[in-house]
C-alpha cells in the first residue's frame, strides 16, 4: 500500500496544477487506510490510501455517491484511481466531532450531536428504501457470525491478552454468545457501521460523516450506542438520556420506548465489547499505544450499561 512522498506530489502537481505541494500524514489511524494533507499556497486536499487488507475498502467510492444522493453531508471527492487504491478527498480541516465539544456547554453538545443524529436516522430510513429499491455491494450483514467475531475479538483481545484470563469461563462465553443470537434475531437496516467521534468531522458547526464505506445492513440502535458509548468522549448520562429520546423520536417507528431502549443498551454492550478488543489489539499487537488510554473508559462505559440490564451475570464480574 506504501507510495512515498514523491508520487503524491508529482500525482497532485500532474492531476490538479498544484506548484510545490507538501505532504504531512493526517492522524493515528486503526485500519489499514492512510490519509494525508496535500497543501500548497492555494489548495488543500486530502489524499486517502486504502489496502487490500479489507474488502470495504473498495466501496467508499459508490458508498460516498449513495449517502451525498440521500442528502447526508459527505466529503467530496476530486479524483478516484482504484489502480493505485487511492482517493483525493476534500479537505474539511482537522476538527472532529471529539474534539469540537471539549470546551463545548451541554446544550452546544446536544445541539451538535442532534445534527448528527439527523443525518444517521436519513441513512436508516431514506437510505435504507433507496436500499431496498437499489441494492448495492456493501460489506457483509450483520448476523450472527459476525456478532459472534466481535465477542471472539473481545475474547482474543481483551480478555486473554490485556486482562490475562487465559481461559474465560464457559458461562461468560456462553453469556456473549446468547446476546450475539438475540441481536442476530432483531431487523436490519442500514446503518454506518461506525458512528463514533472521531469519524465526524466538524466544518463550520456542520458535521460530516467519513470512514463510511464499512456501511452495511445492521440495526440503528449499533449505531446510536456507538455515537453516545463512544470512549472517545465522556458525555453526562442526563445528555445521553435527552439524545436518546431525541433519536426515538426522529426515527417515528411507533415501537414502544421500551424496546428500542433495550436495543439500544444491548447493542451498546456488543459495541464496547467490540471497542475493547480493538483498542487492545491496536495498543499491544499493532503497536498503536495511544488506543490503550481508552480502555478505562470502554470498561467503565460498559460497566454502567451491565448495570441496566439485569439479566447479564458473568459479564458484570468483569468489572466488579
Amino acid at each position: 500500500m506504501y507510495l512515498d512522498n514523491n508520487f503524491f506530489i508529482s500525482f497532485m502537481t500532474d492531476k490538479f496544477g498544484m506548484k510545490n505541494p507538501a505532504v504531512s500524514p493526517v492522524g493515528e489511524q486503526g485500519s489499514d487506510r492512510k490519509y494525508f494533507r496535500v497543501s500548497d499556497e492555494k489548495f488543500f486536499y486530502i489524499l486517502m490510501l486504502y489496502g487490500n487488507e479489507k474488502q470495504e475498502n473498495g466501496y467508499f467510492f459508490h458508498i460516498r455517491d449513495f449517502l451525498s444522493k440521500i442528502d447526508v453531508a459527505v466529503p467530496y471527492i476530486y479524483s478516484y484511481n482504484p489502480d493505485k487504491n487511492l482517493i483525493v478527498l476534500e479537505d474539511l480541516g482537522d476538527e472532529n466531532l471529539c474534539s469540537a465539544i471539549e470546551n463545548s456547554s451541554d446544550n452546544d453538545k446536544k445541539n451538535l450531536y442532534r445534527k448528527i443524529i439527523d443525518g444517521a436516522v436519513k441513512i436508516y430510513t431514506v437510505g435504507a428504501k433507496e436500499y431496498m429499491k437499489n441494492p448495492f455491494v456493501t460489506a457483509a450483514p450483520f448476523d450472527y457470525e459476525l456478532y459472534k467475531w466481535e465477542y471472539t475479538y473481545f475474547a482474543d483481545n481483551y480478555l486473554k491478552l490485556y486482562r490475562k484470563i487465559s481461559c474465560p469461563p464457559d458461562n461468560l462465553i456462553c453469556e456473549m454468545d446468547n446476546l450475539a443470537k438475540t441481536l442476530s434475531y432483531m431487523k436490519n437496516s442500514i446503518i454506518h457501521r461506525d458512528l463514533q467521534s472521531k469519524n465526524i468531522i466538524i466544518k463550520d458547526r456542520k458535521p460530516y460523516f467519513i470512514d463510511f464505506q464499512g456501511l452495511r445492513p445492521g440495526l440503528p440502535e449499533y449505531d446510536i450506542a456507538s455515537l453516545l458509548f463512544d470512549p472517545y468522549v465522556d458525555l453526562d448520562e442526563s445528555i445521553i438520556r435527552d439524545l436518546f429520546d431525541y433519536y426515538c423520536n426522529k426515527m417515528l417507528t411507533g415501537e414502544p420506548l421500551v424496546h428500542m431502549q433495550t436495543r439500544f443498551f444491548l447493542c451498546g454492550i456488543q459495541r464496547l465489547m467490540q471497542a475493547l478488543g480493538a483498542f487492545c489489539f491496536l495498543g499491544l499487537i499493532k503497536g498503536k499505544t495511544g488506543f490503550l488510554q481508552y480502555i478505562s473508559p470502554a470498561e467503565k462505559k460498559l460497566s454502567g450499561i451491565l448495570r441496566n440490564v439485569s439479566y447479564f451475570k458473568q459479564l458484570p464480574r468483569l468489572f466488579a
